[in-house]
């Protein structure tokens, strides 16, 4: 939000200051206890930055909207004050109570007593959540369990992430991991759950159960990663030196394969000094902790704040100088600025020479911002990026100049306690001023970020991207992340539609997407419930019930995307508005097609809906296999040989959800089909299972890294070895029973307890080896005809004995439960599917306690004397090719039959 111009009228400012005092008294406020709470986020006015309907660009065009069919651009969202009670704190940070000395525990040292019996090592999640069903950036044939719909409650749930791996840093324009390819931050804001928004961290709100909850939800809608917010409550803890709080949310990021951007000085403390002693502290305490993306300096610094912060002594930065006064002139005397220093919002430590500098500086940056807007508004489609590197802002180049040292100086001293605790960690500031995130200054940083949240009209969103082009070309050699954007739901007490809020911020994802920016964070993962501004209140992924909006569907088939296909790729073919508010965009690149068109057909598919809505279709992997979403219901017909040229011509492909559920279609001659898909499912049209031949043993390859098993006359190598040695082996998975296969379009290798997939997209991660889902294949049947064991049971609540599992409805209780976590949890064997019961098995018809999951079986062996098998993970791998092997022999032998001539029933007697 810009800032108001000051007034010289001191009657106006005696107005001004009764109103202020009146309105921070309000009782209310009181209630909220939102001392550390951050400036809200503001709808912006994208008139004052760009003209709305001309983006220059031929990719991007709008259509003129019609004056009778748009609606009012939203005013500015006002900002939550802290209580009235402490203000006076907030503004005089010149002599204050010494804060408690923090002792910065080092990793090799032990952990510092902070009270008798309380731990100060990392906290871990509840036990009773466990690691959520995450990003699936790579597998198109393995995922999780079935996409929730929006509609009915349901949630996404895809293949769990390993934890994060390797810190990500800078690399010119673009944000790499530790192999250095691409890493865009499918990011979202959080500030808790829905009913404790900006309190989570207060010791009453404090609840590990809930964020990873929340977590688990950003998770399965393919976000990467989450930004937090250091508040008071946190603070204190910080300078206390505990460091539960953190160590818990960080270690619950780590279990969802999320990373962590910690914004510091929620709370608006402007003492430089006291500052640098908390950014120094949590850097070292997280030093090379690679769940932690980097460091957000501030959460939307103002021009008063950067200029008004009390520094260290000797670090004062050129605009608290009087260099600005003898260049430009004096602006206010120092009988105005002695006679109201808080109409000019003088900050309480400075002295009556800091405090006359500090007045001109504001009125000469208030004269600046003025030229600039009455510049743009000449100008027409130009921007005011535009206008400081015109001619036109030639006479205040020395000013700017300065800022941008006072910029600097901020910078180098934060960043620089930063560094001194974690050298090269990644640091940013989260501008909401485009003035100010354009300065050279932000070249220094890790990334440059910007907020924009422009109005629900068409074209709102066309100056935001205009804006946002502007900002990259700026800082052409430094990454550039939207680090808060978003669509509220309501406006002035009307609900705006869900699906027309999911268009816009879709938009906003491709575009960050194929137009090579470093990623974004939505604002915000959860609805606010308890707020008191509906507008502000309905920003959520989710709404008040904490169930997905078409918003959180839309954008994970992006996340998706992206994930898997690291280069920038793409753009939209159509981005029109013919009323102003509603808009209709087409998207596409090389490995798919976005959009919300009612209709829209070519060679490959064709999508009929009766309502503009986001859809997707894309084939991240190449490798034969199509993924597919909707948020609305709509009819689908789609040719995979028109998308992959070398699918074989009479190899009819099969459409499934994503947690491999059968979905009928009418077949379009050889090999396309036509359905009708619901909304907020994710279908996958892929090839058939192909036969498994290569069970029989085979000969010991001569190639690097291989190993040759003589138990079962197979061979082991490459990246299935690596993923075999490095996560438990034979104990684990059994030995090797056929070589390298091909399987639905992937490269599979079968082991006894289990099955490896391939996924090249992957390569770079950790996820580009990944467990077959055989405990959903094998049961699937069993579920469908009502088998008690595989059906959901009601919500139990948690204990230390028992998990309840909402994803899929089952528990996890006692010896299965222990062993299930103690071998690697969710995040590797997925959901359980089923709950305990007796089960003959059926390689060696003895009857075992088993319980089912996503990718493997557990079952009790009380016999065992070591303590290790008495829970065991069942052999699934050779059971699914013994079943598989019977029925090709069922079906040779049928063939067989219908060959053989006609045998009587009964014998004849030939006398």
């Amino acid at each position: 939000m810009g800032e108001k111009l000051p007034s010289r009228k001191k009657t106006r400012f005696a107005i001004l200051f009764i109103l202020l005092v009146a309105f921070l008294t309000v009782p209310v406020l009181v209630v909220w206890n939102l001392n550390s709470a951050p400036k809200m986020r503001p709808t912006g006015d994208a008139r004052s930055e760009v003209s709305p309907f001309d983006y220059n660009d031929s990719a991007l065009k709008f259509s003129t909207p019609s004056t009778s069919g748009g609606k009012a651009q939203p005013a500015q969202a006002q900002s939550l004050l802290p209580e009235a009670s402490n203000l006076a704190s907030l503004n005089k940070i010149g002599p204050a109570p010494t804060p408690t000395p923090i002792v910065v525990s080092t990793p090799e040292g032990p952990a510092p007593d902070f009270e008798a019996g309380k731990a100060l090592q990392p906290t871990p999640a509840n036990p009773g959540l466990g690691s959520s069903r995450a990003t699936q950036p790579a597998s198109n044939t393995n995922p999780g369990s079935a996409a929730g719909s929006y509609t009915s409650g349901g949630r996404p749930q895809v293949v769990p992430p390993h934890p994060a791996s390797g810190q990500i840093i800078a690399r010119g324009a673009e944000l790499v991991d530790d192999l250095g390819t691409r890493f865009f931050v499918s990011g979202v804001n959080y500030e808790g759950h829905t009913d404790r928004a900006w309190l989570m961290w207060q010791n009453d709100k404090w609840d590990p159960a809930l964020i990873q909850q929340n977590f688990q939800m950003a998770a399965a809608g393919g976000y990467n990663s989450v930004r937090i917010f250091v508040q008071t409550q946190l603070r204190d803890d910080i300078l206390a030196n505990y460091w539960i709080k953190l160590d818990t949310i960080t270690e619950i990021a780590r279990q969802n394969g999320l990373r962590l951007l910690i914004t510091f000085n929620d709370y608006g403390d402007n003492n430089i000094s006291r500052l640098m002693q908390i950014d120094e502290a949590v850097a070292r305490h997280f030093a090379g902790n690679s769940t932690i993306l980097g460091y957000d300096l501030r959460n939307e610094p103002q021009f008063a704040e950067i200029v008004g912060s009390l520094y260290p002594a000797g670090q004062e930065p050129p605009l608290q100088t009087d260099a600005m006064v003898r260049a430009y002139g004096e602006r206010v005397s120092q009988a105005e600025v002695n006679a109201n220093r808080g109409g000019y919002g003088v900050p309480g430590w400075m002295n009556a020479r800091q405090a006359y500098i500090f007045a001109n500086m504001v009125v000469l940056y208030n004269a600046l911002q003025a030229d600039s807007a009455a510049w743009v508004s000449r100008a027409g489609s130009l921007t005011s990026l535009d206008y400081y590197n015109s001619p036109d802002s030639a006479k205040w180049q020395p000013y700017v100049n300065a800022l941008d040292a006072t910029v600097q100086r901020y910078i180098d001293l934060r960043q620089g306690a930063i560094f001194k605790g974690d050298p090269g960690r990644l640091v940013t500031i989260g501008w909401n001023r485009v003035d100010l995130a354009r300065l050279p200054a932000n070249q220094s940083l890790g990334f440059v970020s910007l907020h924009r949240f422009p109005g629900t009209g068409a074209g709102g969103l066309a100056g935001t991207l205009s804006l946002l082009d502007h900002l990259k070309n700026q800082h052409s050699s430094r990454p550039v992340v939207l680090e808060e954007f978003g669509y509220s739901n309501n406006y002035g007490g009307q609900n705006i539609p869900l699906l027309q809020t999911a268009s816009y911020e879709t938009a906003v994802w491709l575009f960050l997407y194929g137009r090579g920016f470093a990623g974004g964070f939505k604002w915000m993962l959860n609805n606010f419930t308890i707020g008191a501004n509906p507008y502000e209140n309905n920003f959520g992924l989710t709404n008040d019930q904490t169930q997905p909006k078409p918003a959180y569907q839309s954008a994970r088939s992006v996340h998706l995307l992206a994930a898997a296909n690291r280069t920038p790729s793409g753009d939209f073919g159509s981005l029109d508005s013919t009323d102003g508010v509603n808009i209709s965009y087409s998207w596409g690149s090389s490995s798919g097609f976005f959009g919300n068109l009612k209709t829209f057909s070519d060679s490959r598919f064709q999508i009929n809906q009766g309502q503009l809505a986001p859809w997707a279709v894309w084939w991240p992997s190449g490798q034969s296999q199509v993924m597919l979403s909707l948020t609305a219901t709509g009819q689908v017909t789609l040719d995979v040989k028109a998308i992959f040229p070398d699918w074989p011509a009479g190899l009819r492909p099969t459409l499934s959800t994503e947690n491999g559920q059968v979905t009928p279609f009418e077949a379009r001659g050889a090999t396309a089909l036509s359905f009708t898909a619901q909304p907020g499912t994710v279908y996958v049209i892929k090839a058939p299972v192909a036969a498994t031949t290569a069970v029989g043993s085979a000969r010991p390859l001569s190639i690097p890294n291989n190993l040759y098993f003589p138990q079962t006359g197979h061979n082991l190598s490459n990246v299935f070895r690596n993923y075999w040695e490095q996560n438990g082996g034979v104990t684990l998975f059994g030995y090797p029973i056929t070589e390298e296969i091909q399987e639905n379009g992937l490269t599979v290798q079968y082991f006894e307890r289990a099955r490896f997939e391939y996924h090249p997209e992957n390569n770079g991660t950790a996820n580009n080896v990944q467990l077959g889902l055989l405990g959903t294949e094998v049961t699937a049947s069993r579920k469908a005809a009502g088998e008690a064991p595989f059906q959901p049971i009601a919500p139990v609540p948690t204990s230390d004995k028992v998990l309840y599992f909402a994803q899929t409805g089952h528990s996890l209780k006692d010896g299965f439960k222990d062993r299930f976590q103690a071998l690697g949890g969710v995040a590797r064997f997925g959901y359980p599917i089923s709950e305990e019961f007796p089960e003959v098995n059926p390689l060696d018809g003895q009857v075992y306690m088993v319980q089912y999951f996503e990718r493997i079986r557990l079952e009790y062996h009380p016999a065992e004397s070591d303590p290790n098998k008495v829970y065991q993970i069942g052999l699934l791998g050779l059971q699914t090719l013994k079943a598989r092997a019977e029925l090709q022999n069922m079906q040779q032998q049928q063939d067989q039959d219908k060959n053989k001539p006609l045998v009587p029933a009964y014998a004849t007697n030939s006398n």
